[in-house]
């Protein structure tokens, strides 16, 4: 197929958005509006919602947050807003002149795009990958959710054990989807963020967590692990969507690490996801932390790889060599605050 002329670009209001997104197999929660919407509201990004026009009746969908760099002066359209899936959703798949035409498109806006890839998404929705730079090989770990009698054989020997474990030490799980559960779980987050330090990949403000229960409960929902006295020890955020159900986080108090409520919440977690339908468990990115991978494979999880690319201008390439410095220093300063 030869080169395909740019698509005409079209931006949909939140009901056309939501309806033509339940018609794109591969799409995620995080195209969706109250993902948009919470890291809109988190970060300060302006949302746009792209619909592209393909021709004979073939149209694509691509999500971005647009970054006011340097004041404004310098935008950087993102697909992938804090390494969520980004990343063109279709109907149908798409053939590589059309994936490539969109973000063409796009770059006629935006010359400074950064896209993360979507292992949900089938056919090629990012082009580029052997001459563009800050090419990154990304990866989750996904689960076939089947019911938990089931999922269990397929459980490694020590997750059996931790989960029998947690269960007989009589903790008991509290499902809440209200903005003021963040006040039960940041603490807790806090806690674990001291625990993992320089592992951390970045901090999120809790701000950022009642904006996700503020727009997308109860898709979006905590679950709580309570020890027998009713103390929340642990927790995780979970976000379904389709035929998926995401983990967005998790955090455990260090004192309560031996009683092994992760596991006994993730064994929920895999229950409601049965109960509720779903397809598959994502347990998101590890960041090539060998213990997170551990832990995911244990439940019987394979690696499904995808990528990220970018694409910069000569001074879009200045602004990020000239921020790295700062950006280090910013991130090294809120983790030991």
């Amino acid at each position: 197929m030869g080169a395909q002329a740019l698509p005409a670009i079209h931006e949909l209001d939140d009901q056309q958005w939501s309806e033509d997104l339940g018609r794109c197999p591969g799409a995620t929660f995080f195209h969706t509006g109250p993902w948009l919407a919470a890291v809109s509201q988190a970060f300060g990004t302006r949302v746009e919602r792209m619909r592209f026009e393909l021709g004979r009746g073939r149209w694509a969908l691509l999500p971005l947050s647009i970054r006011p760099l340097a004041r404004g002066l310098l935008p950087l359209a993102v697909a992938g807003e804090t390494g969520s899936y980004g990343g063109l959703v279709a109907p149908e798949p798409l053939v590589d002149d059309e994936a490539t035409a969109c973000f063409d498109a796009v770059r006629t806006r935006f010359p400074n795009l950064q896209v993360v890839g979507n292992p949900f998404a089938p056919g090629p929705h990012l082009p580029w990958a052997a001459t563009a730079t800050g090419v990154q090989d990304e990866s989750t770990h996904l689960l076939l959710v089947k019911p938990l009698p089931e999922l269990r054989k397929g459980f490694s020997r020590g997750a059996k054990a931790r989960g029998n474990k947690a269960r007989k030490l009589g903790l008991t799980l509290a499902v809440r989807s209200d903005v003021d559960a963040v006040a039960t779980f940041y603490p807790l987050y806090e806690d674990s963020v001291r625990r993992w330090g320089d592992k951390l990949t970045w901090p999120r403000s809790r701000g950022f967590f009642e904006g996700l229960l503020a727009h997308g409960a109860p898709d979006v929902h905590f679950l709580f692990a309570h020890e027998p006295s009713g103390d929340a020890v642990s927790a995780l955020l979970l976000a379904g969507y389709g035929p998926v159900v995401h983990y967005l986080a998790g955090a455990t108090r260090a004192d309560h690490l031996e009683a092994c409520p992760s596991n006994f919440l993730m064994e929920e977690a895999l229950a409601r996801a049965a109960a509720e339908g779903r397809q598959f468990f994502d347990f998101g990115a590890s960041n090539g932390l060998a213990g997170v991978i551990q832990f995911k494979e244990s439940f019987g999880a394979t690696a499904a790889p995808y990528y990220s690319v970018s694409r910069r201008t000569m001074a879009g390439r200045a602004y990020f060599l000239l921020r790295a410095p700062v950006a280090k220093l910013s991130a090294w300063r809120t983790t030991a605050s």
